[in-house]
């Protein structure tokens, strides 16, 4: 009998242990080695295409260790920045949190910044991480770190002849880094899995590839979201992406365009709903865009060719400097009506029209309705002759 219990005891212990809850919240530990530090940030990533971040909490490290936790911490990609506030120059490690037991452990990489060697605990982190290396190996990253290294090792020693060298040399490098992983990143967000790592997925990677500009578009991009199983629809991925799209539908073709409202070269103030009666180009532009001023030669022939048939063109600029927005309008004889926004006007507008880049070029009718979006070079030409051309 005493064998039988004795047998037993360590079953029973390992079925308890096999039927423990996991915590309902966030319990990270972990380590910093190669930094003295006291803090760290956890930061909620803004966007997932670069990476911006907003600090949202912060952590105490005492010799080293820290412990965290969090109970209403949502799934999703984090940062741990060393700096409270966002600088595209920080180095932040990027990894899921969520509820669960975590650690990680952080000590410096051969370029003496911060790396996580270690975070274990969450299944989509793991995921994460099989992505993250993957992505690396088809980017080549060794080669790319020893040209990182090479340059590194010349601005030490302030040789800027050898960093500009070395930055030319390497430029098509990187450049075909980048396309190929992010051709491969998108194919492989297109795959057909539908929870919260496939959501993460479609979210950072296939939807910024994305025009919602029709109805159709927007009605068919829901369905495809709403496939995705609870935990992902719960997720601020789903939010987000269904706040995009909202907006995407405020400004789809066939509606009526959101008003504009900015100050022209002589400082008058002039809106969208002043050419109403017309056709009109929209032109979301600044002066440091090297894509929407390849434009300009294009809207310059369209507003030469077409502007005694009831139509105009109004550019539409985001540029910071009064001075380089004036400089970009002489340069490219950009003699059509331009208006410049204010940084209030600007964060409206552009969340009006859903513009996640510039140039944005839209075509609207007499009646204010957006005809066109998204016009390019020859595009561009055609949707206007077609339409004042009825």
């Amino acid at each position: 009998m005493k064998k039988l219990i004795l047998v037993l005891c360590p079953l029973l212990f390992l079925v308890a242990s096999c039927t423990q809850k996991a915590p309902d919240k966030l319990i990270l530990k972990g380590e910093v080695k190669g930094f003295d530090i006291s803090k760290l940030y956890v930061c909620r990533v803004l966007t997932d295409y670069n990476l911006p971040y907003q600090a949202i909490d912060s952590i105490d490290v005492i010799n080293g260790t820290f412990e965290y936790h969090n109970d209403t911490i949502p799934t999703e990609l984090y940062g741990l920045a060393f700096k409270g506030e966002y600088s595209p120059y920080d180095n932040v490690i990027y990894c899921f949190l969520g509820k669960g037991n975590m650690t990680i452990k952080i000590d410096k990489d051969q370029f003496g910044n911060p790396k996580a060697t270690e975070v274990t605990g969450l299944p989509i982190q793991d995921e994460y991480m099989s992505f993250i290396h993957s992505k690396d190996s088809i980017m080549n990253k060794p080669l790319l770190d020893s040209l990182d290294n090479i340059f590194f090792e010349a601005k030490k020693r302030q040789d800027t002849i050898t960093m500009m060298r070395i930055k030319e040399e390497s430029a098509p490098y990187y450049d075909k880094a980048m396309t190929d992983a992010n051709k491969w990143a998108l194919e492989t967000a297109l795959n057909d899995r539908k929870d919260l790592f496939g959501l993460f997925l479609a979210y950072s990677y296939k939807f910024p590839t994305k025009s919602f500009n029709s109805m159709e578009a927007i009605n068919n991009a829901k369905k495809y979201i709403d496939s995705f199983d609870k935990e992902a629809k719960e997720s601020s991925y789903y939010k987000k992406l269904v706040e995009a799209l909202e907006a995407s539908a405020v400004s789809a073709v066939g509606q009526v365009a959101p008003d504009i409202k900015g100050t022209t070269p002589d400082e008058k103030e002039v809106k969208l709903s002043d050419f109403k009666g017309k056709y009109v180009l929209i032109d979301f532009w600044s002066s440091y865009c090297t894509w929407c001023r390849a434009e300009s030669p294009n809207i310059l022939r369209t507003y030469k060719e077409f502007k005694d048939k009831n139509f105009v063109v109004l550019s539409v600029s985001s540029d910071h400097e009064k001075d380089a927005w004036l400089e970009a309008i002489k340069h490219d004889g950009m003699i059509w009506d331009n208006i410049l926004l204010s940084a209030e006007e600007k964060s409206n507008i552009f969340k009006q029209y859903n513009i996640q880049g510039i140039p944005e070029i839209i075509l609207l009718d007499p009646e204010g309705k957006i005809l066109a979006k998204s016009l390019r070079g020859e595009d561009l030409y055609n949707a206007v002759r077609d339409a004042v051309n009825k």
